[in-house]
């Protein structure tokens, strides 16, 4: 049997190392993905593929060949996100043969594969899912609809605005037989849960739920990053973190580290290979001081995790914190609950509460402070600027609003508008208003139409759809039909910038990405929509949102309305043209 890692979907890295690969992350005393190597060599899978993307390079020149670990790799290259599903069409040839265990990247493994593999040939499944009970409140519900026999009946992964009482989560562990492949679609983006799963029960095969019997984690963030580590420190056994040498009791030293003999050592805590603990420095654990590391005279580190390269310095306490790669810590400094970047800045920290384990949010004060000064005044700077610019254009715009509206009436039978719910921010739901520019029965002719859809993911795109009316095919083309969602800015529904609004049901294809542009409200306009008129992949819109919500500022927005305004008048310019110029 052969084992496939994919990364096809939306990842994020962590504050701690940015762009930077989290499986590369050390834990314990050897990378994330080294944990998950050993697990299924011992497993008895000798070959394993990894599907990776172009930014994942580190991964390769890491693992290699896979001989260091007794193990042969092979590697397979998407050029853009791909999705989970899709990932797997590269390695297909490779896959032919027998049953193949996925794993998603950001799953460590702990589980007993012979038990899965056993239940997987005893119900003669073509897929089998590996899940896990849980009783937390996760920020993403899950729920998956399971008979009495164990088999899946639906899947429901809901905004955190729709609650849905949840019993099981997936782990991102699949068993399937290779007919799967012949399910997914090529060249385009597609999800196993979202997709695969879904249209293999719509084709007659029952999909099978096996709960794990182990223990397996997933890391997702800093929090799940921290508390993995403190559980593999507790629950570790002399000899687990070799080559490293046990000093004393669950003190594990790397080579060339020095400790002095005034400073204070209380286990458990890995000390990193050619670091320095200095006199009368105080280390207790739980806590991990990465390789290359300073820990100056009379300074303490309590419960903490310092990534490689940094410097505590003289009398700097720091304390339920974790400290970014390469960051020093000033004299005298006092660290509490926080975050620490390279750059000195604090930032909002997941703190270990050294009794029960747990982890809780605390925001560093002045951090806080001037975060919330600079998202005011951006708030209202961009809560003005929509007011005004929907309230004046409304007034400008309405001639034009009435020759639109008098046109559309004219040439065929319907409304003026074309209305429908769509999804704001936080997951609220609003009534958005657009000029109409198809038929009537647009939306039931719609299904009629699928085949001839040119845009993966949720987008329905036909280049010359034959749904269009004479007046709608030139609005839509220069974007007027969208001037009605001036209205839904005033009113407070949208922004002039933001994701494109859309239905609940259409997000589901990646969770992750429906969960981050509805942090925000959605705009007419944005990297989106400018994007979609050159790339009308999916995977291009998946970049585009997050990239949006993580960077957006007044700048940026003014910049995307007046990228617009001149795609707008080019728009029209070229229209115009076409109709009283023969060839353009």
């Amino acid at each position: 049997m052969k084992a496939v890692i994919i990364f096809g979907g939306l990842g994020t890295d962590l504050p701690i190392k940015p762009n930077y690969p989290k499986i590369m992350l050390p834990l314990g005393t050897k990378p994330f993905i080294a944990h998950n190597i050993e697990f299924l060599k011992k497993s008895g899978i000798k070959e394993i593929l990894f599907c990776l993307n172009e930014g994942q390079r580190t991964i390769a020149d890491y693992l290699g060949d896979g001989s260091v670990f007794g193990v042969r790799i092979s590697y397979f290259w998407a050029p853009y996100l791909m999705g989970t599903a899709g990932s797997l069409q590269n390695a297909r040839s490779y896959l032919s043969k027998e049953p193949f265990l996925v794993v998603e990247g950001s799953t460590l493994l702990n589980f007993d594969l012979k038990s899965l593999v056993e239940f997987h040939q005893r119900k003669s499944a073509m897929a089998t899912v590996g899940v896990i009970n849980y009783d937390t409140e996760l920020g993403q519900k899950e729920n998956w609809i399971i008979s009495e026999d164990g088999r899946m009946l639906d899947i429901y992964r809901a905004h955190k605005s729709k609650e849905r009482r949840r019993q099981v989560e997936s782990y991102g562990l699949y068993l399937f037989e290779p007919t799967v492949l012949d399910y997914i679609e090529g060249g385009r983006y597609f999800d196993i849960k979202e997709q695969l799963l879904p249209l293999l029960q719509k084709s007659g095969h029952s999909i099978w739920v096996w709960k794990i019997n182990g223990a397996c984690r997933k890391l997702i963030t800093l929090n799940d990053y921290v508390s993995i580590n403190w559980e593999m420190l507790r629950n570790a056994k002399p000899d687990d973190f070799q080559p490293y040498r046990e000093l004393r009791s669950k003190v594990w030293v790397g080579e060339n580290s020095t400790i002095s003999s005034s400073a204070f050592i209380l286990g458990p805590l890995i000390i990193g290979p050619n670091s320095h603990i200095d006199n009368k420095a105080v280390i207790i654990g739980p806590s991990v001081i990465r390789d290359g590391s300073y820990v100056a005279p009379d300074a303490e580190v309590i419960a903490s995790l310092i990534m490689p390269g940094s410097v505590v310095s003289q009398k700097a306490r720091v304390e339920n914190s974790v400290l970014a790669e390469g960051t020093r810590v000033p004299p005298g400094t006092y660290l509490n609950n926080t975050v620490y970047l390279d750059n000195g800045s604090r930032i909002g920290v997941l703190s270990l509460d050294s009794v029960n384990s747990g982890l809780t949010l605390s925001i560093d004060p002045t951090h806080l402070l001037i975060k919330r000064i600079f998202t005011g005044l951006y708030t209202v700077m961009k809560l003005a600027i929509d007011k005004i610019v929907s309230g004046v254009g409304l007034l400008i715009f309405f001639p034009l609003f009435l020759v639109i509206g008098l046109a559309i009436k004219i040439e065929s039978s319907g409304p003026v508008f074309f209305t429908q719910i769509r999804c704001g921010e936080g997951g609220r739901e609003f009534k958005l208003y657009k000029f109409r520019s198809m038929v009537e029965n647009a939306e039931h002719l719609k299904l009629s139409l699928r085949h001839m859809n040119e845009v993966d993911g949720p987008m329905f795109k036909i280049e010359d759809d034959p749904r269009f009316t004479k007046v709608g095919k030139v609005i839509n083309k220069t974007g007027l039909d969208e001037l009605p969602q001036l209205f839904n800015v005033l009113r407070g529904d949208m922004s002039l910038v933001g994701p494109r609004p859309l239905p609940m049901e259409e997000m589901g294809l990646n969770p992750r990405w429906r969960d981050i542009r509805l942090k925000v409200k959605p705009g007419i306009t944005g990297l989106w929509q400018m994007y979609g008129r050159i790339n009308r992949s999916f995977h291009a819109w998946l970049q585009a949102d997050p990239d949006y919500v993580k960077n957006r500022s007044l700048m940026l927005d003014l910049k995307i309305i007046g990228k617009t305004i001149l795609l707008i008048i080019n728009l029209i310019i070229k229209n115009i043209a076409s109709i009283f110029i023969p060839g353009k």
